[in-house]
């Protein structure tokens, strides 16, 4: 890579946007930054609207460290410096314990040292102490920091981030159109294996939800989350609740444990699920539930007695088994392929020849591009005797190393908010016995490494 400076007419556009393409670069680089960023803090990517900010790092203290990102290609405006003074005046208000708060503009910032002329420089200073002022007024400080071309420049050449680098980049390499060219020679060469017209649903496509980590993966959680919390809502609405305090309240912390654990798994970068820790308090939560269902069935003489809420006895034991039930159906997703396979992302699928494992592998890949979640699927049989990852760039024409592949395509991921699965059909076919029994471990091995030191 050029390490004088950034081309930034040639960085890859992001829906359209090169504002939004920047914003996510920086975000990106935010992801994997380590200094001064202390050891257990939390990345979270924020949406539209963003409050102030595109990202941030929060410590297990609670402070903030958060990035906002303008594509300024000259020095700003006034109306451009009033358009940093709101977005940080938001941050300021709805992040109460923000302490650091870096700016990325795509410029760097001149001093010449004009007399009777402001630099950037010198507006930069006087806008930090305009902010600084405001922090104060709400009894807080903020520390200031300007990420301009050389500074994201100094990042983008460090080794980990040279395909990032290559994605944002090379705007002819892993565009949408990139991917389905390939898919598309991957099916051709797959031949009467796929029929496109056949669909059969089957369970194992659950697999590539978590896999994929894919919009619908995330959609499910929520589901289960707001299905828990109105079950455990209808019923907290019964005399139960007043009869059992103490059991309640033990089940209702275990119930919103669960709920917040959920809603702390993010999309960017993913965050695992912490299925251990929510199969204990899904299990904690159910045993509480059986002990108030004895106690309930125990003191209960008539299943026709009315409580001065309007519901019978019956209907109150009727909300505790319609929770138990949606607490069960958690554990049992938690035990699942889908939920596995979002946490650690490598799937061996075997099977019988003829049962049509080409087939889904090819329409996982085509539906995945029609959403547009990349994919890159290469055919085993296809493979000579040689190191793989060689001929994987040799297949998807590209000249880079394997590093860098590894790289750009978890940019790609990234700016779309999915995995990119890298599919390989018919280990057992061609020289595939004397391949992939060296080399498939040690694949694996090299792409948890890449990713180890990337975040």
């Amino acid at each position: 890579m050029d390490n004088s400076s950034l081309d930034w007419h040639r960085l890859r556009p992001l829906e359209g946007s090169l504002p939004k393409a920047f914003e996510e670069l920086c975000a990106q680089l935010a992801a994997s930054e380590t200094e001064n960023i202390p050891p257990g803090s939390r990345f979270e990517r924020k949406g539209s609207p963003d409050a102030g900010i595109e990202c941030y790092w929060e410590a297990p203290s609670g402070d903030i460290i958060a990035w906002q990102a303008k594509f300024f290609r000259e020095t700003p405006t006034a109306g451009q410096w009033k358009d940093l003074d709101k977005s940080f005046a938001k941050a300021l208000e709805k992040h109460r314990q923000l302490t650091r708060y870096i700016i990325c503009l795509p410029i760097d910032r001149p001093d010449p040292k004009i007399e009777g002329a402001q630099s950037f420089m010198d507006r930069w200073k006087t806008h930090v102490e305009k902010w600084k002022q405001r922090a104060r007024q709400t009894g807080r400080q903020v520390d200031f920091e300007y990420w301009g071309q050389s500074e994201l420049l100094k990042r983008l050449a460090l080794e980990k981030h040279h395909g990032r680098h290559l994605f944002w980049f090379s705007r002819e390499l892993f565009t949408t159109e990139w991917f389905k060219n390939r898919l598309d020679i991957a099916i051709a060469d797959a031949g009467p294996r796929y029929f496109p017209t056949i669909n059969v649903d089957l369970p194992v496509r659950e697999c590539f939800r978590g896999l994929g980590r894919t919009p619908d993966l995330y959609d499910h959680m929520d589901r289960r989350r707001g299905e828990i919390r109105r079950a455990l809502n209808d019923f907290r609405y019964s005399k139960l609740e007043g009869e059992h305090g103490d059991l309640f309240e033990k089940l209702r912390n275990a119930v919103v444990h669960i709920g917040d654990d959920l809603a702390l798994v993010q999309t960017s970068p993913p965050a695992p699920i912490p299925i251990s820790g929510l199969k204990a308090l899904t299990q904690e939560a159910l045993r509480t539930l059986g002990e108030i269902g004895r106690a309930t069935r125990d003191n209960t003489k008539s299943s026709a007695t009315v409580t001065d809420t309007g519901r019978s006895s019956d209907s109150d034991l009727h909300y505790l088994y319609k929770l138990k039930d949606v607490l069960e159906d958690l554990y049992d997703w938690l035990n699942s392929s889908d939920a596995l396979l979002a946490n650690v992302p490598a799937l061996l699928l075997v099977g019988d020849a003829g049962v049509g494992k080409t087939h889904l592998l090819c329409d996982v890949a085509r539906k995945r591009e029609a959403l547009s979640q990349p994919s890159i699927l290469l055919l085993g049989q296809q493979f000579l005797v040689d190191e793989p990852w060689t001929q994987c760039l040799t297949f998807l024409g590209l000249s880079c190393s394997v590093d860098i592949l590894l790289g750009a395509l978890n940019s790609v991921g990234q700016s779309r908010g999915v995995r990119v699965l890298f599919l390989i059909d018919a280990l057992n076919e061609g020289e595939g016995v004397n391949i992939w029994n060296k080399h498939l471990a040690g694949m694996l091995a090299r792409i948890a490494a890449y990713l180890s030191r990337a975040e």
